[in-house]
């Protein structure tokens, strides 16, 4: 078992001391990807400026003026006036923050410039006993015969060795026996749960995960190569997860130092190319997981996700005998709980875990809706954040609350509906609400604001993505973008807040679709290559 930075050792079953900020953590460039400067500097250039350029030009003469209109002519004589001035003010806040916190990920050069930070040097932390830490990879699967295969595969390709789970909840197809037909025997357990117990969610799952590797442990089984509850690492894959061949390679240095508890990668749909909405997935997971999560790295607030999340066995016991609970959004309330008990967590945005984008309409907007009702659920945190002890800095502490309570953005696009349909309507009056007689200036600062997160989204997606952008389309689809969110969240919500009145709390499984030759050859191109 390690110690902890004064030197005791830290009790598995119960909270961990508070957390000293991490000291000044060292560069590797091993498999940095390489850009030619004065292309991508061009390109950096002319995407940026044409984006907002355009953006400026068609919210000017759309709305140009409106932001002044409503917040002070419209407020004056009516409610919904009032509505929309309050809406307008607020999302200029939000701007404001994340245009703040994607600056700071612009400016920490260890998520844009390096393929992984390294953790401190064992003297550093006071740690002599540093060893590379076992893998264990959990794979919950249920009904996944169509994609298991693959998932399997590539988990025993990686560089590492690691021990692969495949966790079988109880499928009423040939998900078990497709997993065993490709699975190494020495390498790879397939667990099958009995169907009495099956089907009550991912965290379920999980927790029975969790009580095989703890056999394993109780019986010194040789596959865990003689590894304790503090040096082994358990690693979430989804079903169609294809985790980078050197993910583990990348983020297992991190767990050098005692104090991390979990370590988040990014995320890449291996379809982006095959529509609309996979396209913009793709966009949104790359842009969270290099900007929000690589800012977040700097602030003690890096979040878990429900796929390529890599957690210490120890960090997971202290949270009792069963870690997940059945919140619809396990992912997001286990990283609240870790962060809370002290451990710290690490965002490694240059590995990364490739998943199948949903295509189809329905089944998207299935999975956001109880995306959405699991965010909506975790608000019974927010107290616990603010609580002496929580284990937090001030900052976290902020930034958590202010996620967590972005779980309403979808109500706000409701009510901004709401309120242009009640003036559609003439349940109030348009006049003002567009007139072009706002100060430049003000109407510039509004934005400004605006776009520059939009700027921010798109520059690093053409960064970072292995499916970029022309830049004679990269303007239209970040346009495309912002109706994007729209367009999901108010559906999402609308249905999440009809589960939560009605108290349907029921998991709703997301369905994959086959593997085609056209998902094969973008995994060898995410891959380099590899298979």
């Amino acid at each position: 078992m390690s110690p902890d930075l004064d030197g005791n050792f830290p009790n598995p079953s119960g909270p961990n001391r508070r957390m000293d900020p991490l000291p000044t953590t060292r560069h590797s460039t091993v498999g940095t990807a390489f850009y030619h400067p004065v292309r991508d500097a061009l390109g950096h250039l002319i995407s940026s400026g044409t984006l907002a350029t355009v953006w400026f030009l068609a919210m000017y003469v759309v709305a140009g003026g409106s932001v002044r209109a409503i917040g002070t002519e419209c407020a004056g004589s009516c409610v919904l006036g009032r509505v929309a001035g309050g809406l307008g003010w607020f999302a200029v806040g939000i701007c404001c923050y994340y245009v703040l916190l994607f600056a700071l990920a612009a400016y920490n050069r260890r998520t844009r410039e390096r393929a992984v930070v390294l953790a401190p040097t064992a003297a550093e932390v006071g740690y002599t006993d540093i060893e590379a830490p076992l893998v264990v990879i959990v794979v919950p699967a249920r009904n996944e015969e169509v994609v298991i295969a693959r998932t399997v595969e590539r988990a025993q390709s990686l560089a590492g060795e690691p021990l692969l789970l495949v966790m079988d909840d109880g499928s009423d197809d040939a998900t078990a026996a497709v997993a065993w037909d490709a699975a190494d025997r020495d390498r790879t357990i397939v667990f099958s749960r009995d169907v009495a117990v099956a089907g009550r969610g991912k965290g379920d799952v999980l927790n029975a995960a969790i009580g095989v590797i703890e056999g394993l442990l109780e019986i010194d089984d040789p596959r865990l190569r003689g590894h304790d509850a503090t040096s082994i690492v358990v690693c979430i894959l989804d079903a169609d997860g294809w985790l980078d061949p050197n993910a583990i390679e990348q983020v297992a240095p991190l767990f050098h130092d005692p104090r991390v508890g979990g370590v988040q990668v990014s995320v890449r749909m291996w379809n982006a190319r095959a529509g609309f909405l996979a396209r913009m997935q793709d966009i949104e997971f790359v842009a969270y997981g290099h900007l929000f999560q690589g800012a977040r790295d700097q602030i003690g607030s890096v979040l878990m996700g429900g796929n390529g999340q890599f957690m210490r066995l120890a960090a997971l016991q202290g949270l009792g005998p069963d870690p997940w609970t059945s919140c619809l959004t396990e992912d997001l309330e286990i990283g609240l709980r870790l962060a809370r008990n002290g451990w710290r967590l690490r965002a490694c945005p240059t590995a990364f875990v490739a998943q199948q984008a949903l295509v189809d309409p329905r089944r998207f907007v299935r999975q956001r809706t109880r995306w959405v009702q699991g965010h909506l659920s975790c608000w019974t945190h927010l107290g616990s954040l603010w609580r002496p002890s929580a284990q937090l800095t001030l900052q976290a502490r902020a930034d958590l609350t202010l996620h967590l309570l972005l779980g309403a953005y979808g109500v706000l696009a409701l009510l901004q509906v709401v309120t242009v349909v009640a003036l559609a309507l003439g349940f109030a009056s348009w006049d003002g609400l567009f007139e072009l007689h706002a100060p430049l200036g003000s109407t510039m600062v509004f934005l400004v604001l605006a776009l520059t997160p939009i700027v921010f989204v798109g520059h690093t997606y053409q960064r970072h993505a292995e499916a970029r952008l022309p830049l004679t389309m990269l303007t239209g689809v970040m346009v495309l973008y912002t109706v994007y969110h729209y367009l999901w969240s108010m559906p999402a919500t609308a249905l999440a807040l009809g589960r939560i009145a009605l108290r349907r709390n029921g998991w709703a499984k997301t369905a994959r679709s086959a593997i085609s030759s056209h998902d094969l050859a973008a995994d060898a191109r995410l891959t380099g290559g590899a298979t």
